[in-house]
């Protein structure tokens, strides 16, 4: 039922954009969304909305120099003068997020929670959950 939905969805887009006033089209859609979607618009069912697509970007993952940056540059703008991560928490939180801003987030905010109930200053390896992702 949700396949259906999905593919319903994704082929009024294509009806929306084929409306047309005066030859002139007055719709864009702006899609977003997780690495299925790009998948999911790649079946043959849907070469009508790929042709009609202007302009496709991917974001690529986070290298281990631009994850650090980002994880600091979190925290700077949190209002936190100082590191809360050490260099070893930072790289393990690369090796576990690939890279995934999504990931490093929800593993950043775990570790913060775990760190403030034990009281940690800094945030080590050591302290960096493991979960499912």
């Amino acid at each position: 039922m949700l396949k259906y939905l999905q593919d319903s969805a994704i082929l009024s887009v294509k009806d929306m954009v084929n409306f047309e006033s005066d030859s002139k089209c007055r719709i864009t859609f702006i899609l977003s969304g997780q690495p299925e979607l790009k998948r999911l618009i790649s079946y043959s069912a849907f070469i009508a909305i790929r042709q009609r697509i202007k302009l496709d970007i991917v974001l690529k993952s986070f290298s281990l120099e631009e994850t650090c940056a980002y994880i600091d540059h979190s925290i700077m703008i949190c209002g936190r003068p100082s590191a809360v991560f050490s260099d070893n928490a930072k790289s393990e939180i690369f090796k576990r997020a690939c890279g995934v801003a999504r990931r490093i987030n929800r593993l950043c905010f775990k570790a913060l929670i775990l760190g403030a109930i034990n009281k940690k200053e800094i945030i080590d390896s050591a302290d960096v959950p493991v979960e499912e992702l």
